[in-house]
């Protein structure tokens, strides 16, 4: 109980200081004198989208990595989380510098979100069982990324720093569909 305790406070410390990097500045795309960038509407979406899809993979990833029984899926499954809230993190300083709106469920119709039932229903497994159901529901929600970012890439509406973070979430994300193929049963 002391080491899940310990873990659990590791882990909320860890995010914390992400957040707090981001935002320090490593993330912001002004253009140096504190103005604001313009924007297109297709640039907006993916970034709204994008940290909507990113929400779910924490929240799922956190869940595993306290709850999950398999140290390797555990282990995936924090620095999945870790990783989608960093980029969060710059999701939500890009959007601040376009002065848009930060709003988690603005999905839409996102490839590869995990529908609500089958979420609720992970977050409620524990052990073996939610091991298996995590690296399912992953692979499909980190397929979805990809495809979204691939997509965003195809046209040329991002902005340079943007189209970089795009492009580093889907080589990411391509990567750890991999790991998670793996880690099938």
């Amino acid at each position: 109980m002391r080491r899940a305790r310990s873990r659990s406070r590791l882990l909320v410390l860890v995010l914390f200081l992400a957040f707090v990097l981001v935002l320090a500045g490593g993330a912001c795309s002004d253009d140096g004198d504190g103005t604001t960038v313009a924007s297109s509407g297709e640039e907006i979406a993916f970034l709204q989208g994008m940290y909507a899809h990113h929400g779910q993979a924490v929240q799922l990833g956190l869940h595993t990595a306290r709850n999950g029984s398999n140290e390797t899926v555990r282990s995936l499954a924090l620095e999945i989380a870790i990783s989608q809230a960093r980029e969060q993190g710059e999701i939500q300083a890009f959007l601040l510098d376009r002065e848009a709106t930060v709003d988690p469920s603005a999905h839409g119709d996102a490839a590869g979100m995990i529908a609500a039932e089958d979420l609720a229903a992970a977050l409620g497994l524990e052990g073996t069982d939610l091991d298996e159901r995590f690296v399912a529901l992953m692979i499909g929600h980190h397929e979805g990324a990809v495809a979204m970012a691939d997509e965003a890439l195809g046209g040329d509406e991002l902005s340079e720093p943007v189209r970089d973070l795009a492009a580093r979430m889907a080589s990411d994300q391509e990567r750890e569909i991999t790991e998670l193929e793996l880690l099938r049963g």
